[in-house]
């Protein structure tokens, strides 16, 4: 899960548009107010690619849904329910341009949802992911990369 590839910058745009045909793709874009955040985006178009800070959003909204069915039960009887474990279709879906500290703190969630007892709701979603980090020009220095060791 942890593959790391390097792409030029003049082969970012085609790269993604072919992506974009295939995935679902969720960048940074910025509003009409001038915010940039994470959202998902129909063409490749409207992505921001030259960003001095980081988007307003996470992922975490992405990674982690508001709300997602866990399981059903029905009711055999009074005093009996049976339960079944549900496994939600998930689109593949491709983060472009993921900070340097999201994905250490991404790779923190996979240590805390993958190992020991797994998640299986995380580890579909995971499966699911292809990350695309950007880096930071100009990393602030109280960002959350200086913490993680990862600017």
């Amino acid at each position: 899960m942890t593959d790391k590839l390097i792409l030029k910058k003049d082969h970012l745009t085609p790269f993604l548009r072919k992506l974009n045909k295939k995935y679902r793709l969720i960048g940074p874009r910025t509003n009409r107010h001038g915010d940039t955040l994470f959202s998902p985006i129909d063409t490749v178009d409207s992505l921001s690619f030259d960003l001095d800070r980081q988007p307003q959003n996470s992922l975490k909204q992405f990674m982690f849904p508001q709300s997602e069915i866990l399981f059903t039960y029905t009711v055999a009887t009074p005093d009996k329910y049976e339960f079944k474990h549900t496994t939600n279709t998930l689109e593949p879906t491709v983060y472009f341009g993921v900070r340097s500290c999201d994905l250490s703190a991404i790779l923190y969630m996979d240590v805390s949802f993958l190992q020991n007892t797994t998640d299986p709701h995380y580890l579909a979603r995971r499966k699911n992911s292809v990350l695309i980090g950007l880096n930071c020009n100009n990393p602030f220095p109280n960002c959350f990369c200086n913490a993680t060791k990862s600017g």
